[in-house]
């Protein structure tokens, strides 16, 4: 039906339209089909006459609403905007509420909402809005009292009164649906929506399943809930790996079917009695099931019934009605199957085939039926067998959708059959399944997030990373000398600088000798006042006096020669060859008495030198072992003055290890003393400074044992 509603569009014409679909879809109520078909027929009326840009049939399912049809429904971007499908939602529920449809415009959609859905108290309450480009329509399907769904339908903007034009002839058509609903009853009609749910659920479990143990379950009890049958049993080729002959038709004499799987927890032994007996009797109603096809494709075939295009089912032991096609398409090689209904009747057992009566006489079942299932090159790849006790008299129009399971749910089978029975595939999923088992699994996950860390921060751990012991040091002359203050005199002058070069006897600083010499002059004098005396009273016969004069005559002697001495040492001299150090702030305190004893100048001979570096007790100790283990100890000094130049060490001597008590900061000091030579052609340099870090190389130790020695021996020594 072509023709569309137009705004010039008469009553009259429109009239004619509505009555013209009245009548198509009534004619479908008196045999009445599932209720997709009668959908589609109802949609394509709808769509002939209104031309939508999409539509949904929205069908009740107990307490909820389920898609069953759905054209186009990305044209609206709910994906994008889910505030926008919540208020369709809300719309198709207040529909089913109030039973009158409601007409949604663009224009309704500029305002923003005040609570968005999720922080709203009455989700349900809150306004229902259209933001859409589209003119939206939500008809109500009644069914008596209540509502059996709705029809959400989406159009290109047009005038307000074709818009309610639209609104109208959307209401009385859906009304129609009443009658089919009505035909098919409530319960049949919940019945197939639920179907349909299980169905659309089915195949999203199928689809990129390969694995032959969750197909087969999900087929399964999938069949078993759909039909509502007590067992449903799954069959699968057990060569299906092996090449067949393309002109052997096709059949269960192909392969050899064996049982996968049951519905339900127990499973038959496959090499037990009753699994041989389902197995037999599954293969015997297929042959059975595709022979009988093949005989219906070979009559002409009859016209389609109610224009839905299904054929009609076997009746139970006898010949199939020829029937259109149901399952192949156009074109397909594919038999069509035709389902045969076996149902226990002690009457025919004569007529019927010796499996079926093996069947009956083993299994406490009242009848039996199976669907073939064909893979991507039209083999049947396996067998799905019902079976049941109660005889229900709608019963093979229940097992009618399923022969939709021989195309959709075959491929699945067939794929996954080839994934466990092809030889190189096998070994992939053996790879992919090792893979499972040992990685993807919680307790190797948990293994793989806590476990390996710790295993690779223990192998880090124990890696040998170099060992260094390091420490200050000084650069230190093998001969110096202090030169201190010998007498207690002023300063006069300094004649040296630091760093200046002397040679041995030079004078380097003088002191103040005025009064040293004063005293020298009287006590001359008065040593030669004593020597005429003491010759005097030798004259006179006094020897008491005598003796008196000639000791203070001896004293002032002994007085004379220590000033002498003080004179000498009153000018500081070079002890030898060298070069000046310090004191770097003598010259600052020309006129000052120093005390006897303070040091007043440092020479040291610069042909000499030695590193002096101060270290821990335990590296002191350390090094000791070492020595004793390994002989002499490589060493690196990098002076502060020039660090980017190093200076090879060598530790050779327990010798050269020494501890004290210094005297200066009251601490005892552990030190290590290297011998070193370098050139002093620049003076500058030493008054740089003389102070670096040195470098001890031990040798590899475990990473934990650089980070934890230092806690490790506090403990020892604190606890242990």
């Amino acid at each position: 039906m072509s023709t569309s509603v137009q705004t010039t569009g008469t009553p009259q014409s429109l009239q004619q339209l509505v009555n013209g679909i009245t009548a198509r879809l009534a004619q479908l109520a008196k045999d009445p089909p599932d209720l997709l078909a009668y959908l589609r027929v109802h949609a394509e009326s709808i769509v002939g006459a209104f031309q939508p840009v999409g539509f949904v049939y929205e069908m009740r399912n107990g307490t909820v609403f389920q898609r069953v049809l759905q054209v186009n429904i990305d044209s609206l971007g709910l994906k994008v905007f889910p505030e926008q499908e919540d208020a369709f939602r809300r719309a198709v529920l207040r529909v089913a509420d109030h039973r009158k449809p409601i007409l949604l415009t663009n224009s309704q959609g500029g305002g923003s909402q005040a609570l968005a859905v999720e922080d709203s108290p009455a989700p349900d309450e809150l306004p229902i809005f259209n933001r859409t480009p589209f003119e939206q329509h939500f008809v109500p399907i009644p069914l008596g009292n209540a509502c059996a769904g709705v029809l959400h339908i989406w159009f290109t903007p047009a005038p307000p009164q074709v818009a309610q034009t639209r609104s109208l002839l959307l209401r009385q058509i859906c009304a129609d649906a009443e009658i089919y609903l009505k035909a098919r009853q409530a319960r049949d009609h919940s019945a197939e929506v639920t179907r349909l749910s299980t169905h659309v659920r089915l195949l999203e479990e199928l689809t990129g399943d390969i694995d032959l143990e969750s197909v087969s379950w999900n087929m399964v009890n999938f069949a078993r809930e759909a039909v509502n049958c007590e067992r449903a049993c799954l069959f699968i080729a057990s060569d299906y790996d092996r090449p067949v002959n393309e002109a052997t038709p096709l059949g269960g004499g192909i392969y050899d079917f064996v049982l996968q799987a049951c519905s339900g927890l127990k499973k038959p032994n496959p090499r037990s009695e009753q699994a041989m007996t389902l197995q037999r009797v599954a293969q015997k109603l297929t042959e059975m099931s595709l022979a009988k096809a093949a005989a219906a494709a070979a009559l002409p075939p009859p016209a389609a019934v109610n224009g839905t295009g299904a054929a009609p089912l076997a009746k139970p032991d006898r010949e199939p009605t020829p029937a259109a096609p149901t399952v192949a398409p156009p074109g397909s090689n594919r038999p069509r199957p035709q389902i045969v209904l076996m149902i226990r009747d002690p009457a025919k057992t004569a007529t019927r085939a010796a499996e079926i009566n093996d069947y009956f006489d083993l299994m406490p079942m009242n009848w039996a039926t199976v669907i073939p299932l064909f893979d991507r090159n039209d083999r049947v790849c396996g067998i799905l067998l019902f079976e049941g006790i109660k005889v229900e008299e709608k019963l093979a129009n229940a097992m009618k959708p399923m022969l939709e399971l021989g195309v959709a749910a075959g491929r699945t089978l067939g794929t996954a059959l080839y994934c466990s029975q092809h030889r190189s595939m096998r070994v992939a999923r053996s790879v992919v399944a090792a893979r499972q088992r040992y990685v993807n699994t919680p307790a190797k996950r948990k293994f793989l997030r806590m476990g390996v860390p710790l295993l690779l921060l223990a192998a880090a751990l124990a890696c040998p990373f170099p060992y260094r012991i390091k420490g200050d040091a000084n650069i230190v002359a093998v001969n110096q000398n202090a030169l201190p203050a010998l007498v207690n005199a002023r300063l006069l002058d300094v004649v040296v600088r630091e760093g200046e070069t002397v040679k041995q006897g030079q004078a380097l600083a003088h002191f103040d000798t005025q009064d040293l010499r004063l005293q020298l002059a009287a006590n001359e004098q008065e040593q030669q006042r004593s020597l005429l005396e003491s010759d005097a009273a030798l004259a006179a016969g006094n020897e008491t006096q005598m003796q008196m004069f000639r000791l203070k005559a001896d004293q002032a002697g002994a007085t004379m020669q220590k000033l002498r001495s003080d004179l000498e040492h009153a000018v500081l001299r070079a002890p030898f060859d060298g070069i000046v150090l310090g004191a770097q702030t003598l010259s600052t305190r020309r006129g000052e008495v120093l005390r006897m004893g303070e040091t007043a100048l440092h020479v040291v001979d610069p042909k000499g030198w030695q590193v002096k570096t101060g270290l821990r007790e335990k590296d002191l100790i350390f090094l000791d072992e070492r020595l004793k283990q390994t002989g002499p100890i490589p060493a690196v000094l990098r002076l502060a003055a020039d660090p980017a130049q190093k200076y090879e060490l060598e530790l050779t001597s327990a010798n050269q290890l020494a501890y004290g008590l210094n005297t200066a900061e009251g601490e005892y000091e552990f030190t290590a003393v290297l011998p070193f030579t370098m050139s002093v052609d620049n003076p500058t340099f030493l008054k740089s400074g003389f102070t670096g870090r040195v470098t001890f190389a031990v040798g590899r130790r475990p990473v934990a044992y650089l980070l934890f020695k230092d806690f490790i021996q506090y403990i020892t020594v604190r606890f242990f």
